[in-house]
């Protein structure tokens, strides 16, 4: 079985980096995004590879939830996921509600029981 590959989008060079290295270290695949607009230009040009987006809420120019939006317009069974050092669901846009978050901080034994258990969601629940 090929190993998972993770599409981690966060402005926040550290906490990508921890992530990447994190999740690289427990056998995933990992593509990386600095922001939004490079999240969705990198799910375009992998979206038969990629098996779930991990993305922070809040970025500059285009927040996660705003490059989801498109992803999951074109790709509506795509497996989406969050992770945000503020608030929870209540800032997440209504039809996104049912999107799991991983709270910053979080270390290694989190965030891979967050992506494995993302990983294993019915998305054709959510569509």
């Amino acid at each position: 079985m090929k190993p998972s590959t993770i599409l981690v989008v966060d402005d926040d060079e550290a906490v990508r980096r921890f992530t990447l290295k994190a999740l690289r270290s427990q056998g995933f695949h990992t593509l990386e995004a600095f922001d939004g607009k490079s999240g969705l230009a990198s799910f375009v040009r992998h979206k038969n590879e990629v098996d779930l987006i991990l993305s922070d809420i809040v970025m500059p120019d285009c927040s996660g939830p705003m490059m989801m939006e498109e992803i999951l317009r074109q790709e509506p069974c795509a497996r989406a996921a969050f992770m945000s050092g503020t608030a929870g669901a209540e800032i997440l846009p209504e039809q996104m509600t049912w999107v799991p978050i991983l709270a910053k901080p979080f270390d290694l034994k989190r965030l891979t029981g967050f992506v494995n258990q993302c990983l294993e969601i019915d998305v054709h629940a959510q569509s």
